[in-house]
């Protein structure tokens, strides 16, 4: 079962005070609402847990959100819905969001709250 290899998680949890859905030009995206210090824990991705096998289906259905947390599965949002509501992360080659585990969002460097800069994880190249 899946549970055995990950706990069921929630659906995505921003850090409670730090992190505010916005849509900008680029899309949607998280900003932080208060300053965050380096190390310091984000969020922590959760949801629907999907098998490789049926990742085409659920992008072809929802859109390209997720996390690849095996080799056969990724914690994916449930619907269209969530992400509008939650926001999606953006992937930057000059990140300032890393990952401690394969959930969990870390602050790579001091975030200054902003409006303006979004918070950008990690770009994971292949």
């Amino acid at each position: 079962m899946p549970e055995e290899i990950f706990p069921p998680a929630p659906k995505w949890t921003p850090g409670v005070g730090k992190m505010q859905c916005s849509i900008d030009p680029t899309g949607h995206g998280p900003f932080a609402i208060r300053s965050v210090r380096k190390g310091e824990i984000i969020g922590r991705f959760g949801g629907r847990l999907i098998s490789a096998d049926s990742i085409v289906a659920y992008v072809a259905k929802v859109g390209k959100f997720g996390q690849q947390v095996h080799p056969r599965w990724y914690v994916c949002p449930e619907n269209a819905d969530e992400i509008s509501r939650i926001g999606a992360i953006n992937r930057s080659s000059e990140p300032n969001v890393g990952l401690s585990d394969a959930l969990t969002l870390v602050a790579m460097e001091h975030i200054v709250a902003s409006e303006e800069e979004p918070v950008e994880l990690l770009m994971v190249t292949q």
